[in-house]
C-alpha cells in the first residue's frame, strides 16, 4: 500500500523487548524474523528501511534486575542488543537512528515524571540517566560499525523546537497599530 502512494522510505523502531525480552541473552529469533521479514518486504518494493533502535521501550526484566538507565549495566545491554540486530538487518538497513528523542524521554520521563517511565529523580539521580544514555549510543555506535556494512549512517533522533515568530516584520503592533512591536 504505501509503494502504491509513492512512499520512498519508512521509519520504523525495532523493539528491543521483541529482539531481547530480558534485555540481554539469547536473541528471540522470532521478533528477529519479524522485523527481517518487514526489511525484506520494504527492499524489495523499493522502499529505503529507517530504523530506530530506541523508542522508549527498556525491558522490564532490565528494569528489575539493574535499574534502568541509571546504570551502566543497561548502556552495555543496550549496546549487545544493537550489534544483534545489526548483524541481522545491516546488510539491508543503512539509516538507523540509535536513540529516539533523548532530551524528551531523559528529562521529561526521568526528571519530571510526566512520559516514560514516569519517574520524578532526584538530581543526582537524574544526572546518572543523562550520562548513561548517551553513553550506551556511543557503545551500540561502536557495535553497529563493527557489525554492520560501511557507510552506514548513523545518528540520534531528535526532537527540536524551531520557533519563528508570527510576524517577521518590525512593523507596528498587530493589536493596537499604536506602538513598535
Amino acid at each position: 500500500m504505501i509503494k502504491a502512494l509513492g512512499v520512498k522510505a519508512y521509519h520504523f523502531s525495532i523493539a528491543w523487548t521483541r529482539v531481547l525480552p530480558d534485555g540481554t541473552g539469547r536473541p528471540n529469533l522470532s521478533g528477529l524474523d519479524f522485523y527481517n521479514r518487514l526489511v525484506e518486504v520494504l527492499v524489495a518494493n523499493g522502499i529505503e528501511p529507517y530504523a530506530t533502535l530506541y523508542h522508549w521501550d527498556l525491558p522490564q526484566a532490565l528494569q528489575d534486575r539493574v535499574g534502568d538507565w541509571q546504570s551502566s549495566d543497561t548502556s552495555k545491554a543496550f549496546a549487545n542488543y544493537a550489534a544483534c540486530v545489526a548483524e541481522r538487518l545491516a546488510d539491508r538497513v543503512s539509516n538507523v537512528f540509535i536513540v529516539n528523542e533523548v532530551g524528551r524521554f531523559v528529562n521529561l520521563g526521568y526528571g519530571w515524571g510526566i512520559d516514560v517511565p514516569g519517574l520524578k529523580l532526584p538530581t543526582a539521580q537524574l544526572n546518572q540517566a543523562r550520562h548513561h544514555v548517551p553513553f550506551a549510543h556511543g557503545l551500540a555506535l561502536q557495535a553497529i560499525r563493527a557489525s554492520g556494512r560501511a557507510g552506514t549512517r548513523v545518528g540520534p533522533a531528535e526532537n527540536i523546537a524551531a520557533y519563528v515568530p508570527a510576524i517577521a516584520t518590525p512593523e507596528k503592533h498587530p493589536c493596537c497599530g499604536d506602538c513598535d512591536a
